[in-house]
């Protein structure tokens, strides 16, 4: 009850409630009567139950065992009793997430109560001496409040030390009587960690450093107020009084730049103090986010307004409807229905959403200014050569606070401003907003506040492409699978922002290195080590396919999975096999339950509570496409349901020969000619697929067996490094052919080698007798045979 309205309609409605004594006395019983498994409460528990219900919140002394009794019997039911209320339309309350946890810290501080699991309990094989004695005058104390001012409540809670601030709103009350320069010193300092430094700085747009608060505040504190010399600046909130001071300073004849320079920021953070309405009217009121990307002077002193862009719509003033608006959006752009709608759902939120008195949340790359609406929408067609000709739609604002460092935001509400749209919802960070502009804004990671806007998933995005989403290219070796999806992908990413990973599967690779799990990491300090949840590249490509599809332009993002089937692929992907099945928009067809790990980390990346991402799908802007080549030793077979949710890709033992042909001549040992790369493969093919041999196609070579800078030739297709290539052959290509593809009858496709025992035997022949190691008539019957 922070103030004398809000303590007023408590007492008014029938409030009597003490409720840290009721959660410790609830407790306390169900551990005597039903044991420690049964004797807990869950915050949503206490909500309903202790706020919300009506035989406590009104009772001075409500009944504990029939309390129990009703949250067992809603336990095993899921139904509320008819004395909890459950309309919203009821709840009054403005910050009962935020005020119900911090009661909540209060309780586990002073040793009662610990949370476990989500559970708050009485541990007692935890408790301290002192804890019990404490849980005893709890459990046994029954006085409560008799009075009708909050005066003597305060007495009653032992609240003397309290007063009300005289200088602003009458009804606000102060945390706790302090003297006004330790006071002013404070909310100077914290103000001045919320802050960046300006432009014309060396270090513009970074947060002040603790230090360089510290020689502000100190410079501050030791300049005496002019009207009142025994008293530091410090003393007085009034601008009138700190400008005197600022004169006389400039009129001295003592160096004081620094400490001018410090006073006149304590009268910047002056004119920057938020009145008590304006911190408490945004509960009130819709809050939204905006992102003015083109050059704009919306923070200016002479015209502070926000504005989008849409411009070539004209005034839009006389638009009635969004039907209308959406007619007038085809005359002038020509955008897929999904594209359409995010643009023509933007510039209604702003022409007909957005009220006067609303609050507005300008983020920009570093920093964010909180302002409140004054005019109705306008169409200012003026020249303006400080901002973008596009932003012809306005409001007119009056900003209240600007430039707060993003730093000191929590990484929900830092998450919820990354949005690519320019203009968004962010009623749910009220909160959030009041505590920025009030100077009371703690970064808390477990604050429950989420902007409900931003968490809703886009599966279904307007991205088109004439690519499968689930593709495996297979063929032989050296047929150019990677090449293909290399030069697909850079086709794909052409004039988009979207990404992609690559990865390699081989036998030991698991579920949890290619979609996540958690891992010792080391700690922020460089020192310390902890667990944290450390994605794989699917779920790493899946947040950025997700974040993506929000926007109002969804990019594609592809994970490239090389030698898919060298992993055992039904272990690898786990329950991510269920998603592969792709509907006609390519979105999976079916969903999978997440686990609790992936659900609080998509939440840390995405934004808002685990509970959004029970349920997740792949959405039809991430790619999956993978080589596989089923000749390679040691691969796992996959089976059928998984193959039949990908498209398979065949590449032809001589496809894209042309690209090498004519190239690749070079002279070996006992050739009266050059011998050519190319043809030298397919007559090596040939042999192998002969009636002698009987090698199935997938254990050929294809042309790109020997990379490009192997065969590197001249203008006359001669091979530039001899050396090389004839390293790379014998590596390569007889290595290939001795241990794999020819293994079972190596003595024989090796018949010209005086030894074929030893692999080192047959290439020492290819260094003196060049081709004829594969026998004495192999020029003539195959590679003469070839083009």
């Amino acid at each position: 009850m922070r103030t004398n309205v809000a303590f007023n309609e408590c007492k008014d409605d029938g409030i009597k409630l003490a409720p840290m004594r009721v959660i410790v006395k609830a407790l306390y019983t169900m551990n005597l009567l039903h044991g420690s498994s049964i004797a807990y409460l869950t915050k949503e528990e206490i909500k309903n139950f202790i706020f919300y219900n009506e035989s406590v919140a009104k009772n001075k002394h409500p009944d504990i065992a029939q309390l129990i009794e009703k949250i067992l019997e809603y336990r095993k039911t899921g139904i509320l009793p008819e004395s909890v209320s459950t309309s919203e339309s009821e709840h009054e309350w403005k910050h009962e997430d935020r005020q119900i946890r911090e009661m909540l810290k209060v309780l586990q501080w002073s040793g009662c109560i610990t949370e476990k699991e989500g559970k708050f309990v009485i541990d007692n094989d935890e408790l301290s001496a002192r804890n019990k004695a404490d849980v005893f005058d709890i459990i046994t104390c029954d006085t409560f409040w008799e009075g009708s001012t909050i005066e003597s409540y305060r007495e009653y809670m032992d609240m003397v030390d309290f007063v009300v601030e005289s200088d602003g709103d009458k009804n606000a009350i102060e945390s706790q009587q302090e003297d006004p320069e330790e006071r002013n010193k404070r909310l100077f300092r914290y103000w001045m960690s919320c802050q960046v430094k300006p432009e014309g700085d060396s270090d513009a747009g970074h947060p002040y450093s603790e230090a360089l608060i510290d020689q502000y505040v100190s410079n501050v504190a030791n300049t005496p107020l002019s009207s009142m010399p025994d008293r530091s600046v410090f003393y007085t909130t009034n601008v009138g009084e700190v400008q005197i001071t600022i004169e006389a300073l400039d009129n001295s004849d003592r160096k004081n730049n620094t400490q001018r320079s410090a006073v006149r920021k304590y009268m910047e953070y002056l004119s920057n103090i938020v009145t008590e309405e304006d911190c408490d009217e945004v509960f009130n009121h819709r809050v939204f986010g905006m992102h003015i990307k083109q050059e704009n002077n919306a923070l200016s002193e002479e015209n502070p307004h926000v504005c989008i862009g849409w411009s070539d719509l004209g005034d839009l003033s006389k638009v009635s409807s969004k039907e209308e608006l959406a007619n007038l959006y085809d005359e002038h752009f020509d955008k897929n229905p999904r594209g359409k709608g995010q643009d023509v759902g933007q510039v209604w939120r702003f022409l007909n959403d957005m009220q006067i008195g609303d609050y507005v949340i300008f983020a920009e790359n570093s920093v964010l200014h909180i302002g409140r609406v004054e005019s109705d929408y306008y169409y200012d067609n003026a020249d303006n050569p400080k901002q973008s000709a596009d932003y012809k739609n306005n409001r007119t604002v009056r900003w209240l606070k600007k430039n707060i460092s993003r730093k000191i935001l929590s990484s929900n509400l830092h998450k919820s401003l990354m949005t690519a749209m320019s203009i968004f919802s962010l009623n749910d960070y009220k909160s959030a907003v009041s505590d920025l502009l009030r100077g009371t804004y703690v970064k808390d990671e477990d604050r429950t506040e989420v902007e409900e806007e931003t968490m809703e998933l886009v599966f279904n995005t307007s991205i088109e492409t004439k690519y499968e989403r689930n593709r495996i290219v297979f063929g032989a070796p050296g047929t150019g699978k990677s090449h293909k999806l290399k030069e697909d992908c850079e086709e794909m990413m052409n004039n988009t922002d979207g990404s992609f990973e690559r990865v390699t599967f081989h036998p030991e690779y698991s579920y949890s290195q290619f979609v996540g799990t958690y891992k010792p990491v080391m700690g922020d300090d460089g020192e310390t080590i902890k667990y944290s949840y450390v994605p794989g590249p699917f779920m790493r490509m899946y947040v950025e396919a997700l974040k993506s599809g929000r926007t109002d332009s969804p990019q594609p993002h592809l994970l490239l999975i090389e030698e898919i089937n060298r992993a055992k692929v039904a272990a690898v992907f786990g329950d991510v096999f269920q998603l592969l099945d792709r509907d006609d928009d390519g979105v999976s067809e079916y969903e999978i339950q997440a686990s609790e790990d992936i659900r609080k980390y998509l939440a840390k990346e995405l934004g808002g509570s685990s509970d959004s991402y029970k349920r997740i799908r792949i959405p039809n802007n991430m790619f999956i496409w993978a080589t596989m080549n089923s000749a390679d030793q040691g691969v796992f077979p996959m089976d059928t349901a998984f193959k039949r949710r990908w498209n398979f890709e065949y590449i032809g033992i001589d496809e894209n020969e042309e690209k090498i042909k004519g190239t690749g001549k070079i002279m070996l040992a006992g050739a009266d000619e050059p011998v050519e790369w190319n043809r030298l493969r397919k007559a090596i093919n040939a042999k192998m697929s002969s009636s002698d041999f009987k090698i199935n196609e997938d254990k050929l070579m294809g042309p790109f067996f020997l990379s490009k800078k192997v065969i590197a030739s001249d203008e006359n297709g001669m091979i530039i490094d001899v050396n090389k290539f004839i390293d790379a052959f014998k590596s390569k290509v007889i290595m290939y052919l001795y241990e794999d593809a020819a293994k079972q009858g190596k003595h024989r496709f090796f018949e010209g080698c005086p030894d074929t025992c030893k692999y080192s035997a047959v290439c020492d022949a290819f260094d003196t007798m060049g081709i004829a190691i594969f026998g004495p008539t192999f020029r003539e019957t195959f590679y003469d045979k070839e083009d």
